[in-house]
């Protein structure tokens, strides 16, 4: 199987205005035992809305709607579509593909290291919206 060429990243908000991030496990193929939010690779033709759910559904078994779109990263020649959303459903359980989690605030995200690299814009958008300046 090939590696896919999209993929889907969700920022999941809750009511207390923190993310939601994962630790990579040690034998993940990109950034092993990095922290990250949840999302992953589409499968060929899925959309990438319904990518994003799926993916959250198995690394989280949170149940997720209403995600709207953010941005779009290229990446060595892989377009990342990043989403966010406060609409979600049960508690987290983790999958083989990460090890830890935690809520945290934005200005937290810098203390779980190693972080996969955030792009500016997007770091830019989440200070916005942990902020009350979009909704």
């Amino acid at each position: 199987m090939s590696e896919p060429t999209e993929a889907s990243v969700v920022i999941i908000l809750n009511e207390d205005k923190k993310v939601l991030a994962l630790r990579r496990s040690a034998d993940s193929i990109t950034y092993p035992g990095y922290w990250s939010f949840p999302g992953g690779g589409a499968d060929p033709g899925e959309d990438p809305f319904e990518c994003g759910i799926r993916e959250c559904r198995e690394e989280t078994t949170l149940e997720i709607s209403d995600l709207e779109f953010i941005m779009c990263n290229y990446v060595n020649g892989k377009a990342i579509k990043f989403f966010w959303t406060k609409s979600f459903s049960g508690t987290v359980t983790l999958d083989e593909e990460n090890t830890d989690f935690r809520w945290v605030h934005l200005a937290q995200i810098g203390s779980l290291m190693p972080f996969i690299p955030i792009p500016r814009k997007l770091r830019l958008f989440i200070r916005q919206l942990v902020r009350g300046e979009i909704s």
